[in-house]
């Protein structure tokens, strides 16, 4: 079977897909086969808990997440929360930076944040025997964040280190582009790091008003894995976040509608690109809760392998090319290749492809003696690409935070955390008549929107047909 590669843009490209996707080859035996027990719990104040056990290894995760997201933020704020959350691993009231840092060396332990599009979470992993140790660190780090004049400074100016790079870097440049084109005058226009125009105005006065606002039950969910008794920390949680008040008006998730896809290419001038370009092509896709949400995404591996094969190997005209499903609300699928070489000829290539994919046929190999390729069916080849998804889905799941990833990304998502373990069946229910469909209406939709970053010189190559 001919493979095809990934690049850097690809990686960069995945942080837009939800927690759901991930990659491990035994994920069939976790999500298939494994008795998963979830536990629901309710604090005073209203603040659900889920407990996944997992007596499988001794770290506990224990995470804290506050929904709503980046919509909730104006543009002008982007990175406030992710901010907000990282200065909540800095150091507290009862625990500095250096004492903080001391205890995550002692207790081996790690206090993480993370921000993103449905919400913002605070998350500990530790091993199981220093739990009653550490839960007082986490408990404060949320509450009771300090924004110490030196690690606000540290933080910002790696923010400003990474503006840098990204204001250069051609995959940026054109991840930036495909971004601020889709989502202009949308909910996700708020990006959740900060941007050139939103950084100045990221302050410690702008994080302790948004902390007082974040404190609210309506809003806050606690997910926990490990080996632990369940009634026993959800005690310790009642005691530390049980009194948190609920804001005058409960909070509802924003209304995220779905994206207009479609417009004149993009062409962008970029010093760094000269001599070469990096190309993407945004197409409609199915939204989260479509029943064409998984038969969309077999659609685009296969188009993969076909884009790699036709344009990379045998055309030669760039150095990455690939396709992947942008799963989630406000979704869209995307082309992309790194490194064109051949600007004038690839979308002549790339056109070939489609029309490969439209027609069911897919390259299975290469003749040794002839070096023609052989071709397969759709149907030929439709149980090996669901068993090769399959087993790249959950590589997140061998690990506790992991599997509390999941919990989360689906409680945000779908409002059900145990929904992850419906996918496999999801997957395995998906016909070759499905797979077809998403192609035509998707995939070789003449809907589409096509962005580059090049080179002055090299401009007028760019030739979309």
């Amino acid at each position: 079977m001919i493979k095809s590669i990934q690049h850097k843009f690809f990686s960069i490209v995945l942080l837009f897909i939800t927690i759901l996707f991930g990659s491990c080859v035994s994920a069939k035996d976790t999500v298939e086969n494994a008795q998963v027990e979830v536990k629901y719990y309710t604090l005073d104040n209203g603040i659900p808990v889920i407990f996944e056990k997992n007596a499988s290894n001794k770290v506990l995760s224990l995470n804290i997440t506050v929904a709503g997201g980046t919509p909730l933020l104006e543009p002008e704020q982007a990175g406030l929360e992710d901010a907000l959350f990282s200065m909540m691993t800095n150091g507290s009231e009862k625990y500095d930076y250096k004492t903080l840092s001391q205890l995550e060396y002692e207790k081996q332990f790690s206090l993480t944040s993370s921000a993103g599009r449905s919400g913002s979470t605070l998350s500990l992993n530790c091993i199981d025997y220093y739990f009653d140790d550490i839960f007082p660190v986490f408990v404060d780090g949320f509450l009771h964040p300090t924004f110490v004049e030196r690690e606000f400074n540290s933080l910002m100016q790696g923010y400003s280190q990474s503006l840098q790079q990204k204001e250069t870097d051609p995959s940026s440049v054109l991840l930036k582009s495909i971004q601020e084109t889709l989502y202009k005058n949308h909910p996700y226009e708020t990006t959740s790091e900060p941007t050139k125009n939103s950084l100045d105005s990221i302050t410690v006065k702008e994080m302790k008003d948004w902390h007082a606002k974040i404190l609210d039950s309506s809003r806050i969910f606690i997910t926990v894995v490990g080996n632990y008794d369940s009634k026993k920390l959800v005690q310790k949680l009642n005691i530390a976040f049980g009194s948190i008040p609920s804001a005058k008006n409960s909070f509802v998730p924003s209304n995220i509608p779905e994206l207009k896809i479609g417009g004149n290419p993009i062409i962008i001038e970029n010093e760094i690109a000269a001599g070469s370009g990096y190309m993407a092509c945004v197409l409609p896709a199915p939204n989260y809760d479509s029943k064409d949400l998984y038969a969309n995404i077999l659609a685009g591996n296969m188009y993969k392998d076909i884009l790699f094969n036709i344009v990379r190997e045998k055309n030669g005209a760039c150095y990455s090319i690939g396709s992947g499903a942008m799963s989630g609300k406000a979704a869209y699928n995307m082309l992309y290749a790194i490194k064109v070489s051949d600007l004038e000829n690839i979308t002549t290539w790339i056109n070939e492809s489609e029309e490969l994919l439209r027609s069911g046929m897919l390259i299975d190999s290469k003749d040794p003696k002839t070096g023609e390729y052989e071709y397969s069916t759709i149907e030929d080849r439709i149980e090996e690409y669901k068993n090769s998804y399959i087993n790249s889905l959950f590589s997140v799941s061998e690990t506790n935070q992991g599997l509390a990833s999941l919990l989360i990304g689906n409680k945000l998502l779908y409002n059900n955390p145990e929904r992850y373990l419906t996918v496999v069946n999801k997957i395995r229910n998906v016909t070759s008549a499905d797979i077809k469909k998403c192609i035509d209406k998707y995939w070789t939709s003449d809907t589409k929107q096509w962005f580059v970053v090049t080179g002055a010189e090299d401009v007028n190559k760019v030739t979309i047909n």
